[in-house]
């Protein structure tokens, strides 16, 4: 039938040898008319020999655990692909759980929705490979080939991954040849340990050292069968260097190739090794690890140090510590996002020094120190700094080879002659006190008595010196020692352990490290706190800090203005500060002397202009007795203004983010519509159920980025930037938020009008204040003069209205006014609606509506005295209902910001409470 989708599968058996894809026809024939046409195929499809569905969703780039609906088609080593990404199988915990390794093969991982399919990746396939009897090659079409370590003349754990895409039957045998300069003298009895696949080949392969070659034969009954992952390793002895040690690679790798003969004969084929670490050793994590676990309980720590790098799945960590089977890690290392590890995880050790590339096998690098790291705790001009080195050995170093060791570099930094020296981690090498040489920026570690420091044994330590009153740039940081027993010197420069880039101590120059000033709202004549982060780069002694540019706000001057420190900045600032309204300056006094690069942060409250004010540059001034920095503008915040906020109630990935769930809805003020910050990024509301709310992105995000529970979620006020959030920035009086809408169209039908409103200042004064909705004229309503609202599901009640209007037909207008008792708060939403009956005919043209509003409001304060008989009160201000004893006069003023106040009213109360004259 026409339209109708048919779909069939047939088999055939590939051509012996490899060929493209043939085009492919379709021919259609009922007898009388024949259509023939080229069929399409998908350019971008990877043959499967198997496939499942994801059964929960994976929420961001960095999981690895994936879901799904059967495990059954999948085995270990095996490459998958999801949407665009592909994996590779590292573990297979049940029928339904995965453990993968992300973004393999230069693939972008990402996110991926429940019920994407799963495929399992023929092996040695890639896109394009679908299209009909596209024929591949014979041959080994996965031959990788790794090293553990890069040490000379040391046992070296060779692993081959291999597979084909043929089948290779009984007789046939495996050749790997290449690995020459080898210290591992021939033997027929090489042994061979099997990860998968056990004893495919036996026990033992036959190795030859002149040529560098290994043979494996199949064991009896044994086979390679086609797109299988077969995985073994055997040792060698690293290559012994005879040459004068230098920094760097001492043994240029070797191409390493693969073949088979007998029954099968494959040619020989180059293979390739992965741009990875090498691994001294693989352990597995005993019991899971959350996100900021920095204790991890592993199988085994014979072969871990102080130093070395555990690398987890995609996170590298740093050891600092280790006891028993628990070793102390710094999370998150090397750029690279702390995740949670589950148990079982394998964990590739990894030896200082080592650099991905560093296992290709017989990649050595030359004797001497093979790792050196160097930080510094403190950049701060005339402060203490804490030096940390970490050294490993790639050679065997006594107490007769080498009696000290010099680092230079550390010119301008101050310290004791005879500087004490704290041993962290690792092998203890040099003594608890070093040589500081001040002239020349050196310093000389001693080497304990009775020394032997063995390949692949790190140390850690570190000392403390005083950083210059000056600004130091790139210092490179080196070392150098003479091996008494070759009469050699060895040297190297130290590299950061974060970026692996040559480390230059620094120095920074004076100046603002943060200086940051925002203010809660925006709204006209609020009560407004404002929000002040400062760090220096020096200390800051008897220090005096005087913010400038506040102009505008109703806060009288006030010498004991309070501010509220941080709980971190409660021991450097006071409880209040010198307010002065004319000048728009606030000046602080501070408690103790600030430590280099420490913030310190801290809210005290003004009252906003009544009037829109939109030109402010906000100014920090900073003097002490040593030095005084000049006024300097505060720099501009990225996030915006809030009408209210909540926060995260769980986890939640950017790149999945399909909706959320937060504390509070209502705190918040959030409505469908509504547009939200999280952190920095920006979402619009599709639907709000319960505490749970639809997202759409309307600001791009990454896709790494993860939002933790308890992260803050803004209600963005409407139409403000982050610009709005300049201190006492005010938005001129009005509405924020004026929007209607309606239900039914169609002429002379009854109509649903809809009203949503956000005020940006405070409208009370019931029975006098209002709200004028115009633009109405054509239409009726049911009842002659009043309206009757109804409550909108979006916003609060429309009781601020008494749940009712004055309609006036001739004008096209309803008159809302304020109940008493009411008032229509700023910032908030209120929304309701009302029926009208449309015209009879469609206008000629859209009518415009507006909203305006009256409302009787001042910013006075009333102050008032009571005299009764002979005894008059002082003056005080007016907050709260008034209980007269009877008889008495009351006499009250009103006060003006900025203005004069007014004339005096006084009113007398006989005994009665009647009003006299």
């Amino acid at each position: 039938e026409a339209s109708k989708l048919a779909c069939f599968v047939f088999n055939l058996t590939n051509p012996p040898l490899s060929q493209n894809a043939n085009d492919v026809y379709i021919t259609l024939s009922d007898g009388k008319v024949a259509v023939e046409g080229k069929m399409e195929t998908d350019v971008f499809c990877i043959p499967s020999s198997g496939a499942s569905q994801l059964s929960e969703n994976i929420p961001d780039a960095v999981t690895t655990i994936l879901h799904v609906i059967s495990s059954a088609d999948f085995d270990t080593g095996n490459l998958i692909y999801c949407d665009n990404e592909l994996m590779v199988i590292i573990r297979i915990y049940n029928d339904t759980t995965l453990q993968v390794s992300r973004g393999h093969g230069g693939s972008r991982a990402g996110c991926h929705n429940r019920g994407a399919k799963v495929y399992c990746v023929l092996l040695g396939t890639q896109e394009g490979d679908c299209q009909p009897l596209k024929t591949l090659p014979p041959g080994f079409v996965l031959r990788t080939i790794e090293q553990s370590t890069f040490y000379a003349d040391v046992s070296n754990r060779i692993t081959v991954q291999m597979g084909t895409n043929v089948d290779l039957p009984i007789a046939a045998s495996i050749t790997i040849k290449g690995l020459k300069s080898s210290n591992t003298a021939d033997t027929p009895f090489l042994p061979i340990q099997y990860t998968r696949n056990v004893s495919t080949f036996g026990p033992y392969g036959v190795w030859t050292q002149s040529e560098g070659s290994l043979i494996l034969s199949l064991s009896a009954n044994g086979r390679i069968e086609r797109g299988k992952i077969y995985s073994f390793s055997f040792a060698l002895r690293n290559p012994q260097l005879l040459s004068e040690p230098k920094y760097g690679i001492g043994h240029s790798p070797p191409d390493i190739f693969i073949s088979s003969s007998g029954s099968q004969t494959l040619p020989p084929t180059i293979m390739s090794w992965p741009e990875a670490y090498p691994c001294v050793e693989h352990v597995s994590v005993i019991s899971s690890i959350d996100r900021t676990q920095d204790a991890i309980e592993v199988s085994n720590t014979s072969s871990i140090s102080a130093g070395y790098k555990l690398k987890l799945e995609n996170e590298v960590m740093r050891v600092i510590r280790v006891e028993n089977f628990t070793i102390w890690v710094l999370r998150g290392q090397e750029e690279t996002l702390s995740e949670i590890h589950f148990e079982g995880s394998l964990a590739c050790v990894v030896v200082p020094g080592a650099r991905s590339g560093y296992a290709r096998p017989f990649l050595i690098v030359k004797p001497g120190i093979s790792a050196a790291f160097c930080s510094q705790l403190s950049s701060f001009q005339d402060s203490n700094n804490t030096i940390s080195l970490i050294f490993a050995s790639s050679m065997l170093l006594t107490s007769r080879q080498i009696a000290s060791l010099t680092v230079t570099g550390l010119s301008d930094l101050t310290g004791a002659e005879r500087l004490p020296v704290r041993h962290l981690g690792g092998k203890l090498v040099f003594e608890d006190e070093a040589e500081l040489i001040s002239s020349s920026g050196e310093l000389v570690l001693r080497a304990i008595a009775d020394l032997s420091w063995l390949p692949y044994e790190t140390t850690w330590i570190s000392f403390d010196l005083i950083n210059p009153t000056h600004s130091v740039l790139n210092y490179p940081v080196e070392y150098w020692f003479r091996d008494f027993g070759s009469s050699l010197t060895f040297q190297g420069v130290f590299v950061d352990p974060q970026t692996l880039q040559l480390t230059s101590l620094s120095v920074k120059e004076s100046g603002f490290l943060i200086k940051k000033a925002y203010q809660d709202n925006a709204l006209p004549s609020s009560f407004n706190n404002l929000t002040i982060e400062l760090s220096y780069s020096l200390r800051l002694q008897a220090a005096t800090l005087t913010l400038h540019g506040l102009t505008g706000a109703q806060t009288p001057d006030d010498d004991s203005l309070p501010i509220i420190p941080s709980p971190e900045s409660q021991p450097f600032l006071p409880s209040t500060a010198r307010w002065n309204q004319s000048s728009g300056q606030l000046t602080i006094t501070c408690a103790a002397e600030i430590p280099a690069g420490a913030t310190i942060t801290f809210q005290f409250m003004l009252r906003n202009p009544p009037f829109e004010n939109v030109v402010l540059d906000p100014l920090v001034e900073i003097t002490t007795p040593l030095f005084a920095i000049a006024p300097t503008p505060f720099d501009i915040t990225d996030l915006y203004p809030c009408i209210g906020k909540t926060s995260l109630k769980f986890d939640v990935s950017a790149c999945s983010m399909l909706s959320v769930e937060v504390v509070s809805v209502e705190e918040a003020q959030i409505h469908k519509g509504a547009l939200i910050a999280i952190d920095k990024d920006l979402f619009v509301v599709t639907d709000v159920l319960g505490e749970r709310l639809g997202l759409e992105v309307e600001q791009i995000v990454s896709q790494t980025t993860i939002y933790r529970a308890g992260t803050e979620v803004c209600s963005v006020y409407p139409r403000t930037t982050p610009r709005d959030r300049t201190p006492l920035r005010t938005l001129p009086r009005g509405f924020q938020v004026a929007k209607i809408a309606q239900d039914n169209p169609n002429p002379g039908s009854l109509n649903r009008i809809t009203v949503t409103l956000l005020s940006n200042v405070l409208m009370e004064v019931g029975g006098v204040s209002t709200v004028v909705l115009s633009g109405f004229r054509g239409t009726a309503v049911q009842v002659p003069s009043v309206v009757a609202l109804g409550d909108d599901s979006n916003g609060t009640q429309s009781g601020v209205f008494d749940h009712k209007g004055t309609w006036n037909e001739s004008d096209g207008s309803l008159t809302l006014t304020i109940a008493e008792g009411k008032s229509i708060m700023p910032g908030r939403f209120y929304s309701f609606y009302f029926f009208v009956t449309n015209p009879p005919s469609p206008p000629l043209q859209s009518p415009d509506f507006f909203l305006s509003a009256t409302c009787t409001h001042s910013d006075s304060s009333v102050h008032y005295q009571i005299t009764q008989g002979n005894q008059t009160t002082a003056w005080r201000e007016y907050n709260q209902t008034l209980i007269l004893d009877l008889p008495c006069t009351v006499e009250a003023f009103a006060a003006f910001p900025l203005k004069e106040q007014s004339d005096s009213h006084q009113v007398s109360f006989d005994s009665d409470g009647a009003v006299l004259g």
